[in-house]
């Protein structure tokens, strides 16, 4: 009886942890893919405000020059 209720817990316990890594292994694709996003959208960040100033410096370019 004890032997047998010592085997159930062991089978839970086994349980568990293959639960416990398999949820650590897609929190960390979730965390790298979500690096990724971050680093995607700060790039295109980036890009829009580079573009922004180039339009800023080319208006204003025309503008200093004279009518």
């Amino acid at each position: 009886m004890i032997q047998k209720d010592m085997e159930e817990m062991i089978g839970c316990y086994q349980n568990n942890l293959a639960l416990l890594k398999q949820i650590k292994e897609e929190f960390e694709r979730e965390k790298e893919m979500n690096k990724e996003q971050e680093t995607e959208i700060i790039n295109e960040l980036i890009y829009r405000t580079e573009y922004f100033a180039y339009q800023l410096k080319s208006k204003v370019a025309k503008m200093d020059r004279p009518i």
